[in-house]
């Protein structure tokens, strides 16, 4: 994101925030990645530590994204098992 515009492309998270407190990512974390097309379709995928210390593909989502200027939010909204869900980031 760049000047409060949010522009297509394969975005990669660094921190986390929760709670208004700033929550580095791990090595397994840090090789998620947002994707955002020029339609704004897109996906989201996550990874975590594995119990043998690999990273495994935690989560993955395709869908639609929308930017909210106000909160500096990006909120995807996706279909899963039939049942239209949203995530915000």
């Amino acid at each position: 994101m760049v000047n409060n515009v949010v522009t297509n492309g394969a975005w990669r998270p660094f921190k986390y925030e929760f709670r208004g407190e700033n929550i580095v990512l791990n090595d397994c974390e840090d090789r998620g990645v947002i994707v955002i097309n020029a339609d704004f379709s897109g996906a989201y995928d996550r990874y975590e530590s594995g119990i043998s210390g690999n990273c495994n593909l935690s989560d993955y989502f395709v869908g639609k994204w929308a930017y909210d200027n106000l909160y500096n939010t990006l909120t995807i909204t996706y279909t899963d098992a039939g049942v239209t869900k949203t995530m915000k980031k």
